[in-house]
């Protein structure tokens, strides 16, 4: 798969293996405000984030391209994503970007 390197970020594909990482950045109410679906209820947010992880490493498998895992290389850290996807059932891309509240 692809990969972006920067001095300080490096862009990725999602993995099964980010679940753990990114679950805490979908559970953030500050950081889900502005989102479509709105903030994660509590009990829900493992559900979501695996649905999220299968979207996007999906769309990446059938499209080419899709969402970027966004992870700080000085630490290793995830700490978001930044991408393009196709809207739901639309034809149409949209640009996108999620990152944890500290950054």
């Amino acid at each position: 798969m692809p990969e972006i390197e920067t001095a300080r970020l490096l862009l990725r594909p999602y993995t099964p293996q980010d679940l753990d990482e990114l679950a805490p950045i979908l559970s953030n109410p500050a950081v889900m405000r502005y989102s479509p679906r709105g903030p994660i209820p509590k009990n829900q947010v493992k559900e979501v984030t695996q649905q999220t992880l299968q979207f996007f490493i999906t769309h990446w498998q059938q499209h080419g391209f899709g969402v970027w895992a966004v992870v700080e290389k000085a630490t290793a850290k995830l700490i978001g994503h930044c991408g393009l996807n196709f809207l739901p059932n639309s034809p149409e891309v949209e640009v996108l970007y999620r990152l944890d509240e500290a950054y």
